[in-house]
C-alpha cells in the first residue's frame, strides 16, 4: 500500500498509540504487572498487581511511590515475619540485580501462593509480574502426595515383582520377590544381575526337579525371553504355592510378577469343607468394607449392583432407594438424569452416554461437582472377573476454587499448556507433534523452528550452530550424546546452559515408541507406571489402599484382617500380629515389653480396664507414640466384628501448635505497631482491638470487644467510623488513605491517615471489615514548617536546617561564586506605573530570577528590591560552583529576552538587567541574636560581584563577569560561549582594575534599550 507522503505520520503520536495499546494491555492480563525505574519509583502498573498484592492499586501512584514504600506494607502485614522492610528490598535487589530474571514463590496474606518473577532491564529498571499459582501448587501437592502412595504400595504388594531389559540384567526388584523365591540370602544387584543368575540358585536346591542346573537355568531364562506371555505355578520346597505370570516389553525386557497362591490353593482344598466359614469371611470383608472412610460401590461383570457400603448410599447416590442388588448400573444413572441430578450445563442423555462410557472403560481418577455444591472424587477400574470397583471420596475441602474442577475438565492440550515446566512430545520417527509455550519460550535453543514434523535432530544441531553448547561439550559430541540420551531415556539428567540455569531433562518413551519430554528448572516427580496397574488390584487391594491403620477383630475379640499400614505404623509389637491373635495377648505382650507409659500400678486391673473398653467398641482417643500423635477409633458391625482404625494426625498436631504460635506471634505484632489496628464485624462491633488504640481511646482492648466506637469516641465521631465501615461492607472495596482529626482520652489533638480493608468468606462476602490509622500529626506540623522556609530560604538552605541543628556550621572562609541581578531604569519605571502594577511587575522578576538560581543549584541570599543577590557553593561546595553561577547568569538573560518578547507583543515596554558574577573567597556564617539567626555571605567577592553588575550597564552588556570566575568555570567543565573579553575595568572603591567578560544576549535579541 503506497503512502500518503504529503501528511507522513508523525514519530510522536506512533509512540503514544503504542504506549496506549501496551497499557491497554497490561491493564487486562491476568498477572500483576509492574515497572520500577533505576531508582526503584514506580514507572506503571496495572490494577491486578495492586490486587494480588493486596494493595489498594490507586494508593500505587507511578512516580511517587516506591518499592521500598510496597515492601513496608507487606512487611507491616507480617508476610516477611519479623524482618525490617529496607532488609527484604536489600535481599530482594541483591538477587534481582544480577540482571537474570529472580524467580521466587511465598503465600500471601491471603493465604493465596503468588509466583513472583522479577527482571532488572539493561537500563536498569526493574519488571516484576506476580501470577496467581494456588491452584498449580494445589495441583502439585496432590501429585505428590499419590506419587509417594504408589511409591509405598509398590514397596508393600504383597506380590513378587522384578524387571529385566532386553540384555536380560535386572532393572527393578521389590522384596518380596526375593521373599517368595527364597533368595534372601543371595546378593542381587541393580542393573548388574542377570536373569540366570536368580534362576540357578533354585535350580541348585531343586526347586524345578533333578537335572543338570545349568541346563535348567539355561532352558527357564530361555522360557521367560521367549517373546510371550508365560505363566506357571509351583510348589517350593517350603511347601510355599507360588504362581508367576511374565510378559514381554516392547523393547524385549520382561515383567515377572510371582503371586503367593498358598491360601488360595489351601482354599481350593478346604473348599467343600469350609462353605460357612467362607461366608462369614465375607461377612467380615462385608464389614470392612462398611468400615472404609469412602463411598464403596462394587458392579459385577454383567454391570449389576453387587455390594455397597452405606457411606455410598447415603452421600454420594443420587437415587438411594434404588441401590438394590442386581439392579443395572444403566437403569441407575437413567433414573438420576431423570430426576434432574445431571451436571449443569450437559443434557440428561449427553451425562448418560458419557457416564456409562466412562464406567465401562474407566479413565482413572476424576472430579465432578454435585449440585448441592459439594466435589467428589470419582474412581473406578476394572476387577479380574471383569466387574467395576468404584470409590466415591469427598474432596470438597481440598479443592479450594472453581478454576481447580474446571482444570480437571480441560482437553489434552490445555492441561499441556497448563503444565508449569516445559513440555514437548516427539512421535515414533523422532519428529515434532506438539509443545507448551513455556517449553517454545525458556527451553528451546531455535524457538522460531518448532513447527509440527521438525526431526529433533534438525532441532538439536541448528541449537548447535548458535552456539548453545552446554558448559564442557565438544558441539559434535554434545550432539551424539544428546541424540543417544534422547533416544534411549536412561532416567533424568541436568544440563548446564549457557545462560547460567540448569535443566533438568526428563525424557521416556511412549507406547507407540514416541519421546516425551520434559524441561524443568526443579526436581519434579515422573510419573509411575505402577498407575496402571492400580486398575488391577482387587477389593482387598483397595482396602489396603487406605491411608489409616486398619484392623478388624471378630465376636471372639480375635485378629481377622489388617492392613500393610497397621503393622508397619500403627501396633507396638508387629512381629507377633498375626489372624487368631487376641486383643488381650497384644495387650499382654506390649506391657511385658515395657511399651505403655506410664507402666500401671496394677497391670492385671489395668488389662481387665482396658480390654473392657476395646470391646465395648465405643472409644475414640488419641495417644502419644514414638513422637507421634494417634488417632484411633473404634466401632462394632452389625454381626459383632470390632473394626479399629489408626490415623496418624501428627501433622496435623503440629499445625495445630504452629497455629497458635502464629496467633500469638501475630497478636504481639498488631499490638507492637505505633498505629491503630483493629477488626470490626458486620454490626461495626469491635472483635480485634491493638494497645496502641486502647491507650488513644482510654480504654482495655479486651473490654472493646462486642461494643462500637461511638461507646469510646461519642456519636458525630463514632457515627463516622460506622458510615465508613458499611460502605465497605456494601461495596466490597477498601477506603483509601484519608484524613480524620481526634482528639485523644488526654485531650491531645490529633491527624490520623486512616484506610480501611474488607475480609471476606469464601463466598467472596464482606465478613469483616479491618481499620488501619496513622498519626500523621507531628509529619503534618513538620511538612507545614518546611513549606513555610521553602517560601523565604532557597531549597537548599530550606534541606540545610531540616536535617541538623547546626546547619550552617562555624564561620569560615571558602570559595564561592556571588551574582548580583538588578532590574534597569526600575526608578523612573516604578514613577510611571501603580503601585499594584509595580508590586505586580516585580514578582513575577524576581519569581523569575528566584526560580532560574534554584534550577542551576544556587542559594538565593536576599531579594533587593528589584533584584537579587545569589550565591553558588553554600553553605557547602558542589565542585560545579563557578560553572552553574555562570549558567545561572546566561540563563536569566535568555530568560528576559523570551520574557520581553511577550510584553512588546502586548503592549509592555521591555525590561533591562544588569547581571555580575565573580569568584573568590568570602567570609560566610550566621549572624543576628537568640532571637533572630541569619547566614551571611560577606566579603571583598561580594563587593566586586556588586560592582560588576554596575559595570553591566556601562558596557551595555546583560552579564559581566570576572576572569577569575571565567577561568575557575572552564576549569569545572563549564562553557564561556558568546562571552567577550573586554579587558581590565576600574571598578568603584578599588584601586586595582579587574579583568571582566560581559554577555549582550538579551540586547540583541530584543533590542531593548
Amino acid at each position: 500500500m503506497a503512502s500518503d507522503e504529503s501528511n507522513p505520520p508523525r514519530h510522536g503520536d506512533a509512540l503514544d498509540s503504542t504506549y496506549r495499546l501496551l497499557e491497554t494491555t497490561i491493564a487486562h492480563v491476568d498477572q500483576g504487572i509492574a515497572l520500577f525505574d533505576a531508582d526503584l519509583r514506580l514507572i506503571l502498573r496495572n490494577r491486578q498487581y495492586g490486587i494480588l498484592l493486596g494493595i489498594d492499586p490507586d494508593s500505587l501512584r507511578p512516580g511517587v511511590t516506591s518499592m521500598l514504600d510496597i515492601v513496608r506494607v507487606l512487611a507491616a502485614r507480617g508476610e516477611f515475619g519479623n524482618r525490617d522492610a529496607q532488609d527484604v528490598l536489600d535481599d530482594v535487589m541483591a538477587r534481582t540485580l544480577t540482571g537474570t530474571a529472580a524467580r521466587i514463590d511465598r503465600m500471601n496474606f491471603q493465604g493465596r501462593w503468588i509466583q513472583v518473577n522479577r527482571k532488572r532491564l539493561p537500563d536498569g529498571s526493574i519488571v516484576i509480574t506476580l501470577t496467581d499459582v494456588t491452584a498449580a501448587r494445589a495441583a502439585e501437592d496432590a501429585l505428590a502426595r499419590t506419587h509417594a502412595l504408589l511409591a509405598t504400595t509398590f514397596a508393600n504388594m504383597d506380590q513378587g515383582f522384578s524387571v529385566y531389559g532386553p540384555d536380560r540384567v535386572l532393572l527393578a526388584c521389590n522384596a518380596r520377590h526375593l521373599v517368595l523365591l527364597g533368595l534372601t540370602d543371595h546378593e542381587f544387584v541393580i542393573g548388574r544381575t542377570r536373569i540366570e543368575e536368580m534362576i540357578r540358585p533354585l535350580a541348585v536346591r531343586g526347586e524345578y526337579g533333578p537335572g543338570d542346573p545349568d541346563a535348567i537355568t539355561a532352558q527357564r531364562a530361555d522360557w521367560l525371553f521367549a517373546g510371550k506371555p508365560a505363566r506357571g505355578e509351583r510348589r517350593m520346597n517350603n511347601g510355599v504355592w507360588v504362581q508367576l505370570n511374565s510378559n514381554p516389553l516392547p523393547d524385549g525386557g520382561v515383567v515377572v510378577t510371582l503371586t503367593d497362591v498358598t491360601a488360595i490353593k489351601e482354599a481350593e482344598r478346604k473348599l467343600e469343607a469350609s462353605r460357612d466359614e467362607a461366608m462369614r469371611a465375607r461377612m467380615q470383608l462385608s464389614d470392612a468394607v462398611e468400615a472404609i472412610a469412602d463411598g464403596f460401590v462394587l458392579w459385577d461383570a454383567q454391570d449389576r449392583l453387587v455390594a455397597f457400603n452405606s457411606r455410598y448410599r447415603d452421600e454420594h447416590s443420587y437415587v438411594p432407594d434404588m441401590l438394590k442388588p442386581g439392579v443395572r448400573f444403566e437403569d441407575v444413572i437413567r433414573e438420576s438424569a431423570r430426576r434432574g441430578m445431571s451436571p449443569p450445563g450437559i443434557a440428561p442423555e449427553e451425562w448418560v452416554q458419557r457416564r456409562l462410557r466412562e464406567h465401562r472403560d474407566p479413565p482413572g481418577p476424576y472430579v465432578i461437582r454435585r449440585r448441592d455444591g459439594r466435589w467428589l472424587q470419582m474412581t473406578e477400574y476394572r476387577t479380574l472377573e471383569g466387574g467395576v470397583v468404584g470409590i466415591r471420596a469427598d474432596v470438597t475441602r481440598l479443592l479450594t476454587s472453581e478454576e481447580a474442577a474446571k482444570a480437571s475438565q480441560r482437553r489434552l492440550m490445555e492441561a499441556i499448556e497448563a503444565i508449569s515446566e516445559g513440555f514437548v512430545l516427539w512421535d515414533a520417527d523422532d519428529r515434532l507433534v506438539a509443545f507448551n509455550s513455556r517449553y517454545r519460550d525458556e527451553y528451546s535453543f531455535a524457538p522460531e523452528m518448532l513447527q509440527p514434523g521438525i526431526s529433533f535432530e534438525a532441532i538439536i544441531r541448528e541449537s548447535v550452530r548458535r552456539g548453545m553448547v552446554p558448559v564442557g561439550y565438544d558441539p559434535e559430541q554434545w550432539v551424539r550424546d544428546r541424540i543417544d540420551q534422547h533416544r534411549n531415556p536412561r532416567g533424568p539428567y541436568i544440563v548446564e546452559r549457557r545462560d547460567g540455569r540448569s535443566v533438568m531433562i526428563t525424557e521416556y518413551k511412549t507406547q507407540e515408541g514416541g519421546i516425551v519430554g520434559i524441561r524443568t528448572d526443579v526436581t519434579r516427580l515422573r510419573e509411575s507406571e505402577a498407575a496402571a496397574k492400580a486398575s488391577q488390584l482387587r477389593l482387598v487391594a483397595a482396602i489396603e489402599s487406605v491411608p489409616q491403620g486398619f484392623v478388624i477383630y471378630g465376636p471372639d475379640d480375635r485378629v481377622v484382617l489388617y492392613n500393610s499400614r497397621y503393622l508397619e505404623r500403627f501396633t507396638l509389637v508387629p512381629e507377633i500380629v498375626r489372624p487368631g491373635l487376641s486383643f488381650e495377648e497384644l495387650t499382654r505382650e506390649a506391657l511385658k515389653r515395657g511399651l505403655v507409659a506410664p507402666a500401671p500400678e496394677d497391670p492385671e486391673r489395668w488389662i481387665a480396664e482396658h480390654v473392657a473398653a476395646h470391646r465395648a467398641a465405643a472409644r475414640k482417643f488419641v495417644s502419644h507414640r514414638n513422637n507421634r500423635w494417634i488417632a484411633v477409633e473404634e466401632s462394632r458391625t452389625e454381626n459383632g466384628d470390632i473394626v479399629v482404625i489408626h490415623t496418624d494426625i501428627t501433622d496435623l498436631k503440629q499445625r495445630e501448635r504452629e497455629l497458635t504460635r502464629s496467633r500469638r506471634l501475630l497478636r504481639g505484632v498488631i499490638d507492637a505497631v505505633p498505629a491503630i489496628i483493629n477488626v470490626k464485624d458486620r454490626q461495626s462491633r469491635y472483635v480485634l482491638m491493638n494497645r496502641f488504640q486502647g491507650e488513644v481511646y482510654g480504654v482495655d482492648p479486651a473490654d472493646a470487644i462486642g461494643r462500637v466506637s461511638a461507646d469510646f469516641v461519642g456519636a458525630r465521631y463514632g457515627g463516622e467510623s460506622n458510615a465508613m465501615d458499611e460502605q465497605v461492607i456494601r461495596s466490597g472495596a477498601a477506603l483509601p488513605w484519608s484524613e480524620r482529626e481526634f482528639v485523644d482520652v488526654n485531650g491531645t489533638p490529633h491527624t490520623w491517615l486512616t484506610a480501611k480493608l474488607p475480609l471476606k468468606d469464601d463466598r467472596d462476602r464482606v465478613e469483616n471489615v479491618v481499620t488501619v490509622a496513622l498519626d500523621i500529626t507531628q509529619l503534618k506540623a513538620t511538612d507545614r514548617a518546611r513549606a513555610n522556609l521553602s517560601r523565604y530560604l532557597a531549597p537548599s538552605m530550606v534541606d540545610a536546617l531540616a536535617r541538623t541543628d547546626e546547619p550552617f556550621g562555624p564561620p569560615r572562609l571558602q570559595p564561592v561564586a556571588v551574582l548580583f541581578a538588578d532590574m534597569v531604569g526600575f526608578t523612573r519605571l516604578a514613577a510611571s506605573e501603580a503601585p499594584e502594577a509595580v508590586f505586580q511587575l516585580l514578582r513575577a522578576f524576581n519569581g523569575q530570577l528566584a526560580r532560574t538560581v534554584f534550577d542551576n543549584g544556587g542559594t538565593l541570599d536576599k531579594f533587593t528590591g528589584d533584584g537579587i543577590m545569589a550565591t553558588f557553593g553554600t553553605p557547602a561546595p558542589t565542585g560545579r560552583d563557578a560553572a552553574n553561577a555562570l549558567t545561572c547568569a546566561r540563563a536569566i538573560a535568555a530568560g528576559l529576552a523570551e520574557w520581553n518578547r511577550a510584553r512588546v507583543a502586548i503592549g509592555a515596554p521591555p525590561i533591562r538587567v544588569g547581571i555580575g558574577v565573580h569568584w573568590g573567597d568570602a567570609l560566610m556564617g550566621t549572624i543576628g541574636d537568640e532571637h533572630r539567626l541569619e547566614f551571611a555571605v560577606v566579603g571583598d567577592t561580594v563587593n566586586v560581584a556588586s560592582r560588576l553588575e554596575t559595570l553591566s550597564r556601562e558596557l551595555d552588556a546583560d552579564v559581566a563577569a570576572s576572569d577569575a570566575l571565567i577561568a575557575k568555570a572552564r576549569e569545572q567543565g563549564g562553557s564561556a560561549d558568546g562571552f567577550v573579553e573586554r579587558g581590565p575595568q576600574v571598578l568603584r572603591g578599588r584601586n586595582e582594575p579587574v579583568a571582566v567578560w560581559t554577555l549582550a544576549l538579551a540586547r540583541r535579541r530584543d533590542g531593548a534599550e
